[in-house]
């Protein structure tokens, strides 16, 4: 092999590398390396790279916008979870315990859910799938703005 080829062989590898973000998938992975520090780098890697990526997604907008049809969409598009905060709330109601009660009670009144207990809510449904390595698309969260 000549010089010209060479050149052209390694012009070639390197195009690929950054066609298929070779690069950024090291450097992605030499990253998590240095803060996960394993104790078998080799064998963390190998299960990292055959582990996909979770997507987190938040859709947020205001009140009488398609957020929950185009969360949907996008979920069944990609087969994501998508976690509804309306869902999530009718569903805590239809459970009929104590903080049900208080819920039902403000969303009969119109009144906003405690910070509190909403973010309760979703911080078990996205425990659940982060546990399952799944992705997800949350709708409807934040459903108020704090004013500073």
């Amino acid at each position: 092999m000549d010089r010209n080829e060479k050149l052209q062989f390694q012009q070639s590898i390197e195009n690929y590398f950054e066609d298929k973000k070779v690069y950024d998938l090291l450097e992605k992975l030499f990253k998590e390396l240095i803060v996960n520090k394993p104790k078998e780098p080799i064998d963390y890697l190998i299960k990292r790279i055959k582990k996909p990526d979770t997507k987190r997604i938040f859709i947020t907008g205001s009140a009488g916008t398609d957020r929950k049809e185009l969360a949907l969409s996008i979920s069944n598009h990609f087969n994501f979870h998508c976690i509804s905060l309306g869902d999530l709330i009718q569903k805590e109601i239809s459970k009929k315990i104590d903080i049900s009660r208080t819920i039902e009670n403000k969303a009969h009144h119109f009144r906003l859910i405690d910070d509190e207990v909403i973010i309760d809510l979703l911080r078990k449904e996205i425990m659940k799938l982060e546990k399952e390595n799944s992705s997800y698309i949350v709708e409807g969260f934040p459903r108020n703005r704090v004013l500073i």
